[in-house]
């Protein structure tokens, strides 16, 4: 059962690495930080807190630990508001977590 859900492993910790690289390169371009609004701050910080949990959490599919699908499940939703690769990965671990389910 749990070999269905690597390859969604590997998509999550490709697809996390890529969007936290991309932050981290934008943020050397940024030359006066105190021009930007302090909510983007912590917009941000949500933001590259979700992309580092997604790669945590994709090494855990990939090692086939059974907890983590507790913190997948809501992970996975907010990701599908991320169009159109976010939406594709999330719903892929979606489609795969409810269609093993109903095997079950």
């Amino acid at each position: 059962m749990n070999e269905k859900y690597k390859k969604c492993g590997w998509l999550f910790v490709i697809y996390g690495t890529i969007v936290t690289s991309l932050m981290l390169v934008t943020f050397q371009y940024i030359r006066d930080f105190s021009a930007i609004p302090t909510p983007y701050y912590y917009v941000t910080a949500l933001i590259y807190l979700l992309h580092l949990s997604l790669i945590i959490c994709g090494f855990l599919l990939i090692q086939s630990k059974h907890k983590v699908h507790n913190f997948m499940l809501p992970l996975s939703i907010i990701t599908c508001l991320n169009v159109p690769l976010g939406s594709f990965i999330g719903g892929y671990y979606l489609y795969l977590r409810f269609k093993i389910s109903d095997e079950n």
